[in-house]
């Protein structure tokens, strides 16, 4: 009887004595990976955040530069068209006072025509400036979302490898699977407990 004690102390140290823990699932490499992902996704929401109200105050401006050069370009119009009739009369004057005072007040039209679209192509060139800055902020975002989720796939892609090479086993209520020698241990032990029982 002592003896089949002992034996079943003995099986139990051996069914309780800690097995070696298997390496992690997840390899380190990739656990650095996903760390850093997580500190920097704010700091990425607030990059893109930030270059979109850019993108909004840039295209805003090149809004109101835009109705600028158009206000200016419709000013220059009737100067235009006063330059072009007075040309005409100048060129029917019937004398060389009358020709004179016609080019000179047609020059006076032109002239201010000549202003009013320098204005608007200004406003014009502001407006194409304004506009290529939103679209370099619209760049700049897209590669910080891009460089995230290519870093997001990338990491998905080796956390699937490792789970696919290092499944996890567990029975009911997700107690893991027992070694291979603490499930021979432990059917031994069973059959000496049993054999014990029928001898008494």
């Amino acid at each position: 009887m002592g003896a089949a004690v002992g034996a079943i102390v003995v099986a139990l140290m051996v069914v309780l004595w800690p097995t070696p823990q298997p390496a992690p699932i997840i390899p380190p490499d990739v656990q650095r990976t996903v760390d850093s992902l997580t500190l920097t996704h704010a700091h990425d929401a607030v990059t893109i955040d930030s270059l979109r109200t850019v993108v909004h105050a840039h295209l805003a401006h090149a809004a109101t530069a835009h109705t600028a050069a158009a206000r200016a370009h419709h000013a220059a119009t009737a100067p235009g068209h006063l330059a072009d009739s007075l040309a005409a009369l100048a060129a029917r004057a019937s004398s060389a006072d009358s020709a004179a005072v016609a080019w000179h007040t047609a020059y006076l039209a032109r002239t201010a025509e000549a202003d009013s679209l320098a204005v608007a192509y200004a406003h014009l060139d502001t407006a194409y400036h304004l506009q290529a800055l939103a679209l370099n902020a619209v760049r700049a975002a897209l590669a910080v979302d891009s460089a995230h989720t290519a870093a997001m796939a990338s990491v998905n892609a080796q956390l699937s490898a490792a789970l696919h090479h290092v499944a996890g086993c567990t029975v009911l209520l997700g107690i893991p699977c027992p070694s291979r020698r603490q499930a021979f241990v432990a059917g031994g032990l069973v059959g000496a407990a049993m054999t014990f029982a029928a001898l008494r």
